[in-house]
This record gives structure tokens, C-alpha cells and sequence, in this order.
């Protein structure tokens, strides 16, 4: 019997992420409202009474999903700035290092792209109530505070007000282009042979780069 327990754990964990694989892809494309727990377990080959045994409910497997997300979304990130941060680096190679863990965490290369639209439509269409946006957007005011703090560490004189527009103005850029990306990944658009990831990345960095560079030399906003 006491054999028989790793295996049962491991087939358990196996049918909890066959679940959750299941329902993020299918959350993300029907909308919450819309996806039924039968679609669920039926994509997932399991039977209906698994959601109440392992989540509790659909709600519930839902706050997990996008839970596990943000989870993987900001370790990515963090571990990204971190390492930037360790060695002995510049602005180009913080905005680089950052830039590129948005947008690979995102899914632009086709493996979660279905869990970016699923973050899509809960801020625009919220199917929790208020907190679980507010997990979502305390996970990127952690990544701001990570980067400014990586910026001022360079330039210990930059407004940190000024700094915040910056990292606005970078992020819109950077959730722009994922959406061309996954939209190339996902239809028949044509787009030119040199519009892939690493381009991308490094337009983006040199214009923030310059754009940071000009900001700080101006001074804050009230200047």
C-alpha cells in the first residue's frame, strides 16, 4: 500500500496540471461565463467530480490558473533584473534584461499565449471580484520598483517620478509588440523575415534608452 503512495502523487499532480492546462487554454479563449466545468474535464480526460476534488470549484480553478501565471510571470521577471543586477551592468543591459523576460513571459513564442489572453480579458472583463486584479497589478508594481531601483542605482540623481513615466512608456512598447508577435504566431499575417523577438528587444531597449537618457538629463517633470 505505502508503495503504491509516490505513484498515486505523481498521478494525481499529473491530472491537477492536466486541469489547470486544460482550463487556462479554455478560459482564454471562451471567457469564464463560457467555459463550462464539462468542457474542462472533458479536454482535460477526466471525469466532471475532479474540479470539486482538487479545486473546490470553477471559480476557484480559475484563481488558481491565473494565480500559477503570475506566480511564473514574476519569477521570470525578478530573476531576470536580478541577475542583471549582480554583475557589473549598464542601463542598455538592465532594459534588456528586462524587456526580454516580459515579453518571453508573456508567451511570444507560442507557448502561453493562450494565458496572455486570459489576463487580457480579466482585466477588461473581470470575472473575479477586485483582488484578483489587484494580485495582478501589485505582481508589475514589484517589477517597477525592481527596475527603477536598477535605473537610480546607475544614475543616483534621476527622479524617481520622471523614472515611473519612463517604465510606463517601456511597458506599453513592450505589450504592443507582444501582441503583434502572438498575433503573428496565431493567424496568417505576414510580417517582415526580421520582425522576430530579438529585434524587437533590441529596438525597444535603444529606444528607451535614449528616451531614459534624455529624461534624466532634463531632470524631473517640474523642471
Amino acid at each position: 500500500m505505502s508503495g503504491n503512495t509516490p505513484n498515486m502523487a505523481k498521478e494525481q499532480d499529473a491530472i491537477v496540471h492536466r486541469i489547470m492546462d486544460s482550463a487556462e487554454f479554455l478560459f482564454a479563449q471562451n471567457g469564464f461565463a463560457s467555459t463550462s466545468v464539462r468542457d474542462i474535464t472533458s479536454a482535460a480526460g477526466c471525469n466532471v467530480a475532479s474540479i470539486n476534488y482538487y479545486f473546490g470549484s470553477k471559480r476557484d480553478l480559475y484563481e488558481r490558473v491565473i494565480d500559477r501565471y503570475l506566480e511564473n510571470m514574476r519569477n521570470t521577471r525578478v530573476e531576470a533584473i536580478e541577475r542583471v543586477m549582480e554583475s557589473d551592468y549598464s542601463l542598455r543591459d538592465l532594459l534588456e534584461g528586462f524587456s526580454r523576460s516580459f515579453l518571453l513571459s508573456l508567451g511570444v513564442t507560442g507557448s502561453k499565449r493562450s494565458t496572455m489572453h486570459l489576463i487580457l480579458r480579466e482585466f477588461l472583463d473581470p470575472a473575479t471580484d477586485e483582488s484578483l486584479s489587484e494580485r495582478i497589478i501589485a505582481s508589475i508594481h514589484e517589477i517597477r520598483d525592481m527596475v527603477i531601483s536598477g535605473i537610480q542605482r546607475l544614475y543616483p540623481d534621476a527622479d524617481e517620478e520622471s523614472l515611473q513615466f519612463c517604465f510606463i512608456s517601456l511597458v506599453g512598447q513592450l505589450r504592443h509588440f507582444s501582441h503583434i508577435l502572438v498575433e503573428r504566431l496565431s493567424s496568417c499575417h505576414t510580417l517582415p523575415p526580421t520582425f522576430n523577438l530579438d529585434n524587437v528587444i533590441s529596438h525597444v531597449v535603444e529606444y528607451a534608452h535614449a528616451g531614459i537618457i534624455a529624461v534624466i538629463k532634463e531632470g524631473s517633470l517640474d523642471a
